[in-house]
């Protein structure tokens, strides 16, 4: 940094010199900062602004400077249309440039009063705010437009403008930044043009103040020009040329440039014609390439032209235009040629639509064609925005308006000393008077001093509008915890940025504790209650704040932890009732209702023991709130006793008795059927059928029995009479003489030639025997598998014992009736009978002690007589069983030997066989009959006298009872009263076949004389009457060889014909 003198001399022919002096500072050191250290920054613009005072940076105590600052938000947006103009007259035409120093710029033509006026207007904001507009000349005739282009460097502004009137370009000047225009120069009359004349279109200023121009010349094929002033305009050199190789006609476009600071080159677009004969000729004029020229001023050379290789087919005049912007991901500059593609007409309005290419390397590659987001042909750009001009109609009139696109959001000039730092903060309103949005956002600082040097510097921020959210409160306890316990408190927290998170509480309403929470899993942070054995409650929330200082309370002030020990109601209607028994084969459902602090019960237990609380087992109830339930279920056959407790286990561990240890009192299951309105009457109709078979068929048996018995006697009778006396005679060899008596011959003869009774009863009784052996084997074998199988079979095995014995003695009925005489022959085989029905009892006892029930019911159930008990069972068997049957025997026995004595007195008597043979059918039948009366009887006896001793009587055992007694009993008496009936009926009114041989004497009929049978009162073969006489006669002694009746008229026995004056008189 240096001062100087400079000096002004001014002459005029020989007048006196004038002599002005400046001093002037010398600056060519950039501002510099001795430390700058930034991290990334967050605010909330509703609460809070983003202070850069906080970055550390300190400018050198010499540094005078201006700060200027730029906010960008990472998305590329447009404002809305912001007012340039905003008066009366008709305002068009707008040109718009930047300054290198930051100035923008809008040149426009306004139309007043009948005459057009150039204005200029600034704005050091980027077009938020324009000063007051600046007029740089006016028509001196009406309806006569300007056509104008400025460039600015500096504090210089220059602005080039074609005076129709006159055909001339002039070039007006400023040197304060556009306040104020003087020494206009008129550039045609410094004849550096073409002579043949032409446009002046485009301008721009670089880095050093070099002011380059376009201009097209009127000549055909046309000429090229730029041109190029380091003097603001005062002289002027050509730079280069370029020559149209156009043979078709004039070209409407004319070149444009562009420069760009950053690399210092300046682009050049001229329009080059690339037509073909083909072509329409209406449309040839407006089909041209795009050649782009790029001059490289730190070597002063322009490069080959190089063609885009795109074509525009236009059919109205457009202007194509170069636009140089940065590359937001790359930082690299883009060149874009922005051109019209399409002109429309929409809702009565003039639609304009513009393509691009682009091109990343200078020109030399090229991409597209891509829509354009431009809509207006005006724009300027300072590499990161672009500034359009537009003409909006705004009533009778039309105004300039500006729209910013880019991601410029605020710009702020700030003057800064190193004596008086002003902050410099961002209260988060942008440009536009709105709160910027939430989002990552770059700023950039730009010190520059006084000498226009300057320095950049670059951070970030991001805006956060939301506070963090917070959720999911919750502890580790599912209720209010007790005092002695800590409580963990935990929440999920999340946000877009960084946060942080405490927990605040106090106890007994006393100061409040903040405690960091700790982020132990994702979005999950946690903090530490302690516990204490003194505080009744707590309050607490959760705080949360985020690095924009944006907070969130979760607030649970109000929400108080009752430090009470949970006191448990609670009701049942699925325990057990301690005076009742249950059946151990059952299961029991179980129901426990909390209707208190059921937010304190873990779980709910059913504690109970078979060995009088020696050892516990645990039902844990599931909960279905507020009931918990549970089953109890397989029981042991022989439990008698369980103790039981309800327990609550609470959720801190805690065991609570609810109830004291109960006993109660259980019993085997008894297996039975259910009824059902299906199987109830099959049953009974099977027990009834059964029982009807079995008596039905018993009588039938005796019936059949009878006939075989009766048929076997006649014949041994006719055999006996049709066999020689010589036979008998010797037959009687080889007895000793001294019992070869006349009376012993006799009873020897007798006893030969008595009848071999083999009855059906004999056949009945070997098959019913060989059945009931057959079973009792396979209960043998099953009982040791399936103990309640081997019952039931050694029951059925002793049920056919009982009806083998009841037919062995019905044989035994029948043969001694018939044969008119006890015979002891059978005593071992029914002795047989009882031993064999006495095992099957002894085997059900044996098996059934193993089976709960049958132990507990039969077994178990005893008299007591003083210490002494014995089972009832085995009272019920002897006293019922045995007792019954001794009886069913004696009776019988007894019947049997009257009938037998009664058969005998009658043929003593001199009874008739046939009268004998009809006396010995009834007796035996109803002797039979009887027997199968007390049969039955019997059987309900025993069953009734078993159940009804035990505990096997239950509505259930009852209820089966009756439904296969009743039935059995009812069928088989029926079936005997039916029998009854149907003899009497075949006796009386059927005639019934039979084949049953008698013996009776011959006589001779006295009308055929065939012979017939002495007993016939009418003939057989003719049917006359026999003609008898009655004789009344006198019995007057008995027979004493034979007991026969002797009448009066006798001398010899009329039954064994022996000589009865032989035998002495008992006169």
């Amino acid at each position: 940094t240096s001062r100087v003198k400079v000096q002004f001399k001014a002459q005029n022919g020989t007048n006196p010199p004038i002599i002005r002096n400046l001093y002037l500072k010398i600056d060519n050191t950039h501002p510099s900062l001795s430390k700058y250290d930034q991290n990334l920054n967050f605010f909330n613009p509703t609460s809070t602004n983003f202070d850069f005072s906080k970055i550390v940076w300190d400018l050198l105590p010499s540094e005078i400077c201006v700060a200027d600052l730029e906010i960008y938000q990472n998305s590329i947006e447009k404002s809305q249309h912001l007012p340039v103009t905003d008066n009366t007259f008709d305002d068009s035409k707008p040109e718009i440039f930047l300054s290198n120093t930051g100035e923008l710029y809008m040149l426009y033509e306004s139309y007043e009063s009948g005459r057009y006026i150039i204005y200029i207007t600034k704005s050091v904001d980027n077009g938020i705010s324009w000063n007051n507009p600046v007029e740089i000349t006016r028509q001196t005739e009406e309806d006569s437009e300007y056509d104008f282009k400025g460039a600015s460097w500096g504090d210089i502004v220059l602005t080039i403008v074609e005076d129709p009137d006159y055909n001339i370009y002039n070039l007006h000047r400023s040197f304060d930044k556009g306040i104020n225009f003087v020494d206009i120069i008129n550039l045609t009359s410094l004849e550096f043009l073409p002579a043949d004349g032409g446009i002046i279109f485009d301008m721009e200023f670089t880095n050093n103040g070099t002011l380059y121009i376009t201009y097209k010349s009127d000549s055909d094929p046309y000429d090229y020009y730029v041109y190029k002033s380091t003097n603001l305009g005062l002289n002027w050199t050509l730079s280069g040329q370029w020559k149209e190789n156009d043979d078709f006609g004039s070209q409407t476009y004319c070149p444009t440039l562009t420069y760009d600071s950053a690399n210092d080159l300046l682009h050049l677009l001229i329009p080059s014609n690339n037509r073909t004969g083909s072509l329409d000729p209406i449309l040839q004029f407006h089909v041209f390439n795009f050649t782009i020229v790029t001059l490289n001023l730190s070597t002063n050379t322009w490069a080959s032209p190089v063609s885009s290789g795109y074509l525009n087919y236009g059919t109205y005049t457009g202007q194509p235009d170069l636009l140089i912007k940065r590359n937001t991901t790359t930082s690299s500059m883009e060149l874009e040629i922005i051109y019209q593609y399409e002109v429309a007409i929409i809702d009565g309005e003039l639609k304009l639509t513009y393509h691009k290419i682009t091109s990343n390397d200078s020109g030399k590659t090229w991409y597209g064609p891509y829509n354009s987001s431009i809509s207006t042909p005006e724009f300027a750009t300072d590499y990161e925005q672009i500034y359009y001009a537009d003409v909006t109609r705004s009533g009778a009139d039309r105004d300039i308006t500006l729209v910013r696109e880019g991601g410029l959001i605020k710009s702020e000039h700030t003057t800064i000393t190193t004596y008086n730092v002003s902050n410099l903060v961002f209260d988060g309103i942008n440009d536009y008077g709105q709160l910027i949005s939430e989002g990552d956002y770059t700023y950039k600082i730009t010190f520059k001093d006084d000498a226009g040097n300057k320095i950049e510097r670059i951070g970030g921020f991001y805006v956060d509008y939301h506070a963090p959210d917070i959720s999911n409160l919750a502890n580790n306890w599912s209720i209010n915890p007790i005092p002695r316990y800590d409580v963990n408190i935990s929440v999920h927290i999340s946000d877009t940025i960084g946060f942080s998170a405490y927990l605040y509480y106090k106890k007994d309403l006393g100061n409040w504790q903040v405690v960091p929470m700790d982020n132990s899993a994702p979005d999950l942070f946690c903090a530490l209650i302690p516990g204490d054995s003194e505080t009744d409650l707590i309050q607490y929330f959760v705080k949360a704040i985020d690095l924009a200082g944006n907070e969130h309370n979760l607030d649970r002030e109000g929400l108080y932890y009752t430090y009470d020990l949970p006191r448990f109601k609670w009701s049942s209607e699925g325990l057990f009732d301690d005076t009742e028994s249950y059946n151990s084969g059952d299961e029991y459902p179980i129901t426990i209702q909390i209707e208190q602090d059921l937010e304190y019960v873990e779980k709910v237990i059913f504690r109970y023991s078979y060995d009088e609380g020696d050892s516990w087992t645990d039902l844990q109830l599931k909960q279905n709130s507020p009931e918990f339930k549970g089953t109890l279920e397989d029981l042991p056959g022989d439990l008698r006793e369980m103790y039981y407790q309800i327990i609550i286990v609470d959720v801190f561990g805690n065991e609570i008795e609810l109830q004291d240890s109960q006993k109660i009192e259980f019993y085997p299951e008894v297996p039975g059927v259910d009824f059902n309105a299906i199987n109830l009457p099959v049953t009974m109709i099977i027990a009834a059928l059964v029982g009807f078979v079995v008596a039905y068929g018993y009588i039938r048996l005796k019936n059949t029995s009878h006939e075989a018995i009766y048929r076997q006697i006649v014949l041994k009778e006719i055999a006996k009479k049709t066999q020689p006396p010589e036979t008998l005679e010797d037959n009687l060899k080889g007895i000793p003489p001294k019992e070869q008596g006349k009376k012993n011959l006799e009873k020897e003869r007798d006893l030969r030639i008595a009848p071999k009774i083999g009855t059906p009863f004999t056949r009945t009784y070997v098959m019913i025997l060989l059945a009931s052996l057959g079973i009792f084997s396979l209960a043998l074998l099953s009982a040791g598998i399936s103990p309640q199988l081997g019952i039931l079979l050694f029951g059925g095995s002793l049920l056919l014992g009982v009806f083998g014995y009841m037919i062995l003695f019905s044989r035994d009925i029948t043969k001694n009736i018939y044969l008119e005489k006890i015979s002891l022959s059978n005593v071992l085989l029914e002795g047989f009978q009882i031993v064999f029905m006495g095992l099957n009892l002894v085997m059900i006892l044996i098996v059934g002690y193993s089976i709960d029930w049958f132990r507990y019911y039969l077994i178990e159930s005893t008299f007591n007589f003083g210490d002494i008990s014995i089972p009832r069972l085995f009272l019920s068997v002897i006293g019922v069983f045995f007792t019954s049957l001794v009886l069913v025997v004696i009776s019988t026995y007894i019947q049997l030997k009257k009938t037998v004595k009664m058969l005998r007195n009658q043929r003593s008597q001199g009874a008739s066989d046939n009268l004998l043979l009809y006396l010995k059918d009834q007796n035996s039948t109803r002797l039979i009959t009887r027997l199968g009366y007390k049969t039955i009887v019997f059987l309900v006896s025993v069953l009734i006298g078993v159940i009804s001793t035990t505990n096997l009587l239950t509505p259930e055992t009852a209820f089966a009872l009756l439904v296969v007694v009743i039935p059995f009993v009812l069928a088989g008496f029926s079936a005997l009263i039916l029998n009854r009936i149907l003899e009497a009926k075949a006796k009386t009114k059927l005639s019934v076949e039979i084949h049953l041989p008698f013996i009776d004497s011959v006589k001779t009929c006295s009308k055929c004389k065939e012979q017939i049978y002495f007993s016939d009162k009418y003939c057989g073969i003719c049917g006359a009457q026999q003609i008898f006489s009655e004789m009344i006669g006198t019995y007057i002694r008995r027979c004493a060889e034979c007991q026969a009746l002797i009448n009066d008229k006798s001398t010899f026995c009329p039954n064994c014909g022996t000589d009865i004056k032989s035998f002495p008189s008992n006169n």
